[in-house]
């Protein structure tokens, strides 16, 4: 058999496949938060998903809740695109070795599955802007020829 003693398959070969992504996954199952620009991310798209459904007072806990979950999911996803480039760039042979990219797509995956089953959770519709009656009765005054319009 070709190759190394005490190595598995001939020289160059994917089989004992190493990157930084396992560490940061299992940092993350274990709890560890988000650091760094993902967490500003996180809390800005966080902000635009409540937003998106009328502000804090209109949404419920469980929406408030499932934006905080794609929030993380999202600043999630930015992180392992960032750390898959790394790997490409820091190991030139990765990107032409399909086991390879398939071990990376493979972390990756479930995150982007998350995201969208969440989305369509949460919905893409965007709430309406709910108006009192001053801001009606304001831009009723307002419009020219409102008179005429009645008479």
């Amino acid at each position: 058999m070709a190759g190394v003693k005490g190595k598995s398959g001939p020289p160059g070969n994917a089989n004992a496949f190493r990157h930084g992504l396992a560490t940061i996954d299992k940092s993350r199952q274990n709890g560890a938060p988000l650091t760094g620009w993902p967490e500003e991310k996180r809390d800005e798209i966080f902000q635009g998903l409540v937003a998106d459904k009328g502000g804090e007072d209109t949404i419920s806990t469980a929406q408030r809740e499932l934006a905080a979950v794609l929030a993380d999911d999202i600043a999630w996803d930015w992180v392992c695109k960032a750390a898959i480039k790394d790997v490409l760039r820091a190991s030139p042979k990765a990107v032409k070795n399909p086991k390879a990219l398939a071990k990376l797509d493979g972390y990756r995956r479930p995150v982007v599955n998350s995201i969208a089953a969440n989305l369509q959770r949460f919905g893409f519709d965007k709430a309406k802007q709910v108006k009192d009656i001053y801001e009606v009765l304001a831009e009723e005054e307002e419009t020219p020829g409102g008179e005429e319009a009645g008479a």
